[in-house]
């Protein structure tokens, strides 16, 4: 493990990259002149010997608060100074280069960008180069405009915090005022009170004589009175509680920055940057050779604000790229929702399709002119376009690339483009919507992607969190049970969830074993006074852990309130004592989710010195002493930590155990030293706390309530009927999840639980054998399956994997306990990988025990909470209550797949249906490559004659109204299948283009075909015939957009009608302009609008495209499914409710299989 040490001697610093070769001191006389001569001669011996890999903008030393001292320069990486962060994507020089790299690894991008290059060949390209890179050049431009914006506004934020003043303190004992950007790795920062830390730096004393955490002491050393500074870290983990971050007693004492070096004497060894927030390990050691431990306590981040703190001074240690605020900025992973890997698939099948009919027109082209035309036209001397050898070969090739050029638009090319327009417009429609507003949290529903809305309409497996998820995280200690009796800390209410046999306790006649146990939960925290609150009857305490802060205001109702702590004392203020008690804090041993316990080690006013234990009772257990006493107040303890975590309570048990002062002594030491490991630090603090936390003597245990979140049971309901499998990973105690398992609807009363409590992998094996062969006895009985966090780490192993998936697949709901966030994470990659066919997973969760399953699934959703916002900023969305979950998947999600699907597969529609008539004008011209289409018609197709419609009819459509959907939540359960947007849904889609293409092009063949005559008696031409195809294929796909519209709003009107008006606008203005190239549109409109046969035509040819389209869409809303009341407020026909099949294909392609029987039947 690489390690920095930074010695500071005033007034200068050294800074060194410890490696295996011998380091020596860098001793120089003070003055400028002294430092120059023993660097110089230091530089010399070492340089060839410093590492070369490894530490940034470290340099080999720095001049403390000395800023115009000669010093090596300092870069993080990014061309600025070395604090200077840039979260920008692109540089003025690379934004080019770099986005069309980006853009160009798009399989259609690359496609077209082929296609342009082709068109630059000479006697290849049948159509004006311009019409074919207009378009593409258009659509790079607009997505590199919008990353240009959003790179332009990331330059901006990054411009301003880096500008931000910072004042630092000189080695003249001055303060001099600096950019954050020009902090280094050594200056001492001098922070006041609400300023943002600039860096991550190490608190070298405070104003605030207020401390949570003793220092760490060696032992033999007298102690020294610390100094606390308080922080809000809500810019790193979204929690607005304050934290300590406390000084070493070496240090605390320089307090005063106008003389803090002329005393500072220190060197400080410290690990490599990582991005963990609460990881840090280091050690401090002073002129004499104490060693210090140092930890997170000890650490002021990056974007952590300083609270009740007049202020601190801290030494830099990383600064940059190497701090922890932007080592947790990279990009979470990138997720596609299963519609886009289909339309990707898709897309490769369409080029496919694409390239075979440019081979067969290429091969039959070369065949046309060396066997028809070389006999029959020999004034055409084709004769020299040879189809053998080389020569052959090269006309191939360059006839192939002719027709790839003419039938280019099989591809939509702006697809990529409006599919993110689109999915951007969802997500706002999204995080508008009020019936997704939480009051309470001052929360809308937040997209931080929009790429997965569609994603939402088709989940089939919900894991979700419990305390804080299912229930409010609101925790009220309700009961305990003390010396074996079972008690009750408020009035018996009838509404309230408590016991029925507890005893109510009196706070003012506590017996002596009642006081010492609520006493305990005064003591064993980590909680501190607040700010206090005049208008608040009840101590104001800031703690970042719900439970903890149960605990002691649960004492405080008893008559034993925790008033105030600082470095080395905890103060309580006990009813029926006169005066305060003070207890002297020794040490505290914090909470962790792998020890799932924490301790305090006090002196009480007698002398004694008393370790306080509290924790989960499958941890506390082992660790109680084996005595007849605790065995018998054991049993007692169990069979109420039983009851109360069947009514749903949390339950902890409370344990202590006196210690001997020598012995303490001893420990004292030994674990100081672990504490300033710098290899295995962890393991090293965790063996010592055993040490401590043994032969324990059990108090009691207590109960938390914990409520659930309004329409909790209501939701699940609803999830479980659309068809989600819903499991719940907690960890609580398992019977206190199952109770609230049955009471959030997870569980019910008709279900046949299955139990997996194993002590080994293979107990759990039969387990999983013997359930498998009662499920499969049972047949389709609900049933649910209930796991333990030990059984489950057997369950995961891979000879376990297998069966313990299959049993979970069987059930409604699965109810995991006791798991740790690790666990969370397998738990939902084992459903991604075991599952026989890949479903849509979607974690919820609201704490950061939640985020590794949360990045896991293939949906996240964050709750904002009392646990901070690092779920939500995990996630994909962000909610304010779990109710809402119910909305955004039955009613957005389904919105968003239902329009999706039609906006993408319209998009191939309206292209094939346009690019089809270019392949059959090849039987008429001698596969000669010649275009039917004017150039110019070609160019605007996509973006005036078929646009707006379908991007409106993308925000609009719905198939049922969102208060029948809420009602009905099982119409949810066909959407996994993929109804919408699958093989059988693109084959009807592609068959209708292939229909109305060719409908267009063979009614036009018949009308023009024998040279119709005008009025002036000219025949018309090519341009006349190509124009009267293009006109009925515009019609005609946007009278198949119209049939398709279930919901028809103004602005869905408004868009056909500008769509209309605009195509015969373009057209007759265009044809009335002659100085275009290529002007071939000349006065052909009026030419042919003059004839009324061809206006005739129009409708004729109109209602043979889509006769079939309007006859199934009669058929389906009339016969197969008639219109419902609920369909939606302005629902016709068209937006009656129906079956769930092809909508949108002019003949029927229904899976098979993806209906339930009852779903007809359920809609009418």
């Amino acid at each position: 493990q690489c390690t920095m040490t930074v010695q500071l001697n005033s007034p200068w610093v050294e800074t060194l990259e410890s490696h295996p070769l011998p380091s020596r001191s860098l001793s120089c006389s003070p003055g400028e002149d002294g430092m120059r001569e023993a660097l110089s001669r230091f530089v010399g011996e070492r340089a060839s010997q410093w590492p070369t890999a490894s530490l940034g903008h470290r340099g080999p030393f720095t001049s403390i608060g000395g800023r115009k001292e000669a010093k090596p320069p300092r870069t993080g990486g990014n061309g600025a100074g070395g604090n200077a962060v840039r979260t920008t994507k692109y540089t003025w020089w690379s934004f080019l280069p770099k986005n069309l790299y980006e853009q160009f690894r798009r399989l259609a991008n690359l496609y077209f960008l082929i296609i342009c290059i082709a068109t630059l060949i000479p006697g290849v390209t049948p159509i004006p180069p311009i019409t074919s890179i207009s378009p593409l050049v258009f659509v790079l431009a607009v997505a590199a405009l919008k990353e240009a914006y959003e790179d332009y506004r990331r330059a901006v934020d990054d411009a301003r915090v880096n500008a931000r003043p910072i004042t630092i303190v000189t080695r003249a004992s001055t303060f001099r005022i600096v950019q954050a950007q020009d902090v280094v790795v050594g200056d001492i920062l001098f922070l006041r009170k609400n300023e943002l830390v600039p860096a991550d730096a190490l608190v070298l004393a405070t104003s605030n004589p207020r401390s949570v955490l003793p220092p760490l002491v060696p032992s033999g050393e007298p102690r020294l009175g610390a100094s606390t500074a308080y922080v809000e870290t809500s810019n790193l983990d979204g929690e607005s509680a304050l934290k300590p971050r406390t000084c070493l007693s070496a240090t605390a004492a320089l307090h005063d920055p106008h003389t803090i070096l002329d005393s500072l004497d220190i060197v400080v060894h410290y690990q490599e940057p990582t991005a963990s927030l609460y990881e840090f390990e280091g050690y401090l050691t002073t002129r004499g050779g104490s060693n210090y431990a140092l930890s997170a306590n000890n650490l002021l981040l990056r974007g952590s604000r300083l609270k009740n703190t007049d202020y601190v001074l801290a030494l830099v240690l990383y600064t940059g790229d190497e701090t922890k605020l932007v080592l947790n900025l990279s990009p979470p992973p990138s997720k596609r929702s299963r519609v886009e890997v289909t339309l990707n698939s898709y897309l490769v099948w369409i080029l496919a399709v694409l390239l075979v009919i440019c081979l067969v027109c290429a091969g039959v082209s070369g065949y046309y002119n060396d066997s028809v035309l070389a006999d029959r036209a020999g004034y055409l001397q084709l004769s020299k376009y040879a189809t053998s050898g080389s020569a052959g070969l090269l006309n191939y090739g360059f006839a192939f690339l002719t027709f790839l050029i003419l039938l280019n638009v099989f591809i939509p090319m702006s697809l990529y483009v409006t599919v993110e327009l689109h999915k951007f417009a969802c997500s706002l429609w999204v995080m508008v919507d009020a019936r997704m507003y939480d009051p309470v949290t001052d929360t809308h529903c937040k997209c931080n992607t929009s790429n997965l809305l569609e994603e939402l309409g088709q989940i089939e497996h919900v894991f979700s969190d419990k305390t804080g998820t299912l229930t409010r995280n609101e925790m009220i200690m309700r009961e305990a049970s003390v010396a074996g009796t079972h008690y009750l800390l408020t009035p018996r209410d009838a509404a309230a969830n408590v016991s029925d046999d507890a005893v109510v306790l009196d706070p003012d006649a506590l017996p002596p074993f009642v006081a010492h146990f609520f006493t305990a939960c005064a003591l064993c925290h980590t909680v501190y006074p607040g700010e206090p609150v005049d208008e608040l009857p009840d101590p104001a305490y800031e703690a970042t852990s719900p439970d903890e802060l149960a605990l002691v205001i649960g004492a405080a109702a008893m008559g034993i309130s925790f008033v105030d702590r600082d470095t080395e004392t905890l103060t309580l203020d006990k009813t029926g004592v006169a005066g305060l008690t003070v207890y002297e804090l020794l040490h505290v041993i914090e909470f962790d989710s792998d020890r799932k316990r924490m301790s305090a080690v006090v002196r009480e006013p007698s002398g004694r010195i008393v370790v306080y234990t509290k924790g989960a009772d499958s941890v506390l257990t082992p660790l109680l002493a084996d005595s007849a006493n605790n065995a018998r107040l054991l049993d007692a303890t169990n069979s109420h930590v039983t009851a109360m975590s069947t009514m749903g309570l949390r339950t902890l048990l409370v344990a202590s155990r006196e210690l001997d002062p020598e012995w303490y002594a001893a420990w004292s030491s030994r674990h100081a030293a672990a504490e300033a490991a710098m290899a295995d630090r962890a393991a090293h603090v965790a063996a010592s706390a055993l040490e401590l936390e043994r032969e324990l003597v059990l108090l009691g245990a207590t109960a938390i309530e914990d409520r659930l979140q309004d329409e909790v049971p209501e939701t699940v309901a609803a999830l479980r009927a659309a068809g989600c499998k819903v499991w719940v990973l907690t960890g609580d105690k398992q019977e206190t999840a199952i109770n609230i398992g049955y009471s959030a609807a997870l569980l019910t009363q008709d279900m046949q639980t299955f139990r997996l409590n194993a002590s080994s992998a293979d107990e759990t094996a039969g387990l999983l054998a013997h359930y498998a062969a009662v499920a499969s006895r049972s047949g389709d009985h609900p049933r649910g399956v209930v796991v333990d966090g030990k059984t489950l780490d057997y369950a995961l192993e891979p000879h376990n994997a297998a069966a313990f998936f299959a049993l979970c697949a069987s059930a409604e709901a699965v109810l995991c306990c006791r798991v740790s966030p690790l666990q969370k994470a397998l738990v939902v990659r084992l459903v991604k990988e075991h599952s026989p066919s890949p479903p849509t997973t979607l974690a919820i969760g609201d704490g950061a025990n939640d985020v590794g399953m949360i990045l896991e699934a293939h949906v996240g959703i964050g709750l904002v909470g009392k646990e901070g916002m690092q779920a939500s900023r995990a996630a994909d969305y962000a909610l304010g209550q779990f109710r809402f979950l119910r909305r955004l998947l039955l009613v957005h999600g389904r919105f968003s797949y239902l329009r999706l699907s039609m906006l993408i597969q319209y998009s191939f529609y309206k292209n094939i249906a346009f690019a089809l008539p270019q392949a059959y004008y090849a039987l008429y011209n001698g596969f000669s490559g010649q275009t039917l289409f004017d150039a110019w018609l070609l160019t605007l197709y996509n973006i005036i004659f078929t646009f707006l419609p379908v991007m409106i009819l993308s925000l609009t459509e719905r198939d049922l109204s969102a208060n029948y959907l809420l009602a009905h939540p099982e119409a949810y359960q066909p959407l996994p299948r993929g109804i919408w947007f699958n093989g059988y849904t693109f084959t009807g889609w592609m068959l209708s283009a292939v229909w109305h293409s060719a409908a267009a092009f063979w009614a036009g063949v018949a009308i023009y075909g024998r040279g119709v005559l005008a009025d002036n008696g000219q025949v018309d031409g090519l341009w006349t015939f190509g124009t009267a195809v293009c006109t009925y294929v515009v019609l005609a796909v946007n009278a198949r957009l119209a049939i398709g519209t279930r919901i028809w709003t103004i602005l869905n009107a408004a868009a056909m009608a500008l769509t209309l008006c605009g195509y015969f606008g373009t057209v007759y203005v265009y044809s009335l302009i002659s100085g275009i190239t290529p002007s071939n549109m000349y006065w052909i409109m009026y030419a042919v609008s003059s004839s009324p046969a061809w206006w005739l035509s129009v409708v004729v040819v109109l209602a043979i495209a889509v006769l079939p389209d309007a006859s199934w869409r009669a058929w389906r809303d009339t016969i197969l499914s008639p219109p419902h009341p609920e369909a939606g407020p302005s629902a016709t026909a068209a937006s009656a409710a129906h079956l769930p099949v092809n909508e949108e294909s002019s003949l029927l392609f229904t899976q098979p299989g993806t209906l339930p029987d009852s779903y007809g039947a359920t809609m009418r």
